[in-house]
């Protein structure tokens, strides 16, 4: 819940800043960058990802224009990686702080949060995964459609339970594997990095053999890769949007100079 919380409070930045934007009156650089975009996505030929992206946006938009706390609460309950989106249109429209902020706590410190947890201990017990894969194995085909599957080939129920058990397999041996080093070692962690970054780059293969060790193969590293790059991308465009917030409040600030001088100099 601690987790769900934090990502709660990651939120109030762009609505922060969409709120200020609109109670005084100036340009909000996010809402209309969003609207912008909406209304690109309706010109000639837009491409699929961009209408599936703007017909997502538009039903956000929707959601929470008709049913305010209840709207967030219900895009806040599950993995919604465009959720920022909430956040600069509940400022744009003055939603009072308690809540947009009170809808998306409950939905991610509660909801989103149980339903993962649920979701990964489900997913990691070996009956209920067992229960989970046959219930998904009878509604699979015999056969993969469009000629995929060979004729020697095993269903694709098979297949499927031995990709996730192999991915489960993985990941716990890794796991293992790492927390058996850890109690072995008593030094301190940053002398066992400076060890292993020493040994990593003694010659060209050692790094070569690190650099293998550490290409994702399941499915857990991949997403944790992803959520890097998810992270970083989110970083960096909140570091744009407070660097054009301030260009515009130093614009207005010096149009404001200016028409003070022309003022005094009449």
């Amino acid at each position: 819940m601690l987790w769900g919380a934090g990502t709660a409070m990651g939120e109030i930045p762009p609505y922060f800043l969409s709120y200020k934007a609109a109670s005084a009156g100036r340009r909000n650089e996010m809402y209309e960058g969003l609207q912008e975009a909406l209304q690109s996505s309706t010109g000639k030929r837009p491409s699929i990802v961009t209408r599936i992206v703007a017909a997502m946006q538009a039903w956000m938009m929707r959601i929470i224009q008709q049913h305010g706390f209840f709207g967030i609460l219900v895009l806040a309950s599950w993995p919604n990686a465009a959720f920022d989106l909430c956040g600069i249109c509940c400022g744009a429209f003055l939603m009072p702080f308690w809540e947009f902020f009170g809808a998306t706590l409950i939905g991610k410190g509660v909801f989103k949060v149980s339903g993962q947890a649920l979701f990964f201990v489900a997913l990691f017990r070996q009956a209920s995964r067992s229960a989970i894969l046959a219930l998904i194995g009878k509604l699979l085909p015999s056969r993969l459609p469009f000629g995929l599957s060979k004729a020697d080939s095993a269903p694709p129920a098979e297949l499927l339970t031995g990709f996730v058990d192999n991915q489960i397999a993985k990941f716990q041996a890794r796991v293992t594997a790492k927390a058996a080093e850890h109690r072995a070692v008593t030094r301190w962690w940053w002398q066992r990095r400076v060890d292993k970054f020493a040994a990593h780059f003694r010659s060209k293969e050692a790094f070569q053999a690190w650099v293998w060790q550490h290409v994702p193969d399941t499915v857990a590293e991949v997403w944790g890769w992803l959520l890097f790059v998810l992270i970083t991308i989110f970083a960096v465009s909140c570091i744009n949007t407070l660097a054009q917030s301030h260009k515009v409040w130093l614009m207005e600030e010096e149009k404001q100079r200016e028409k003070a001088d022309k003022v005094k100099s009449q």
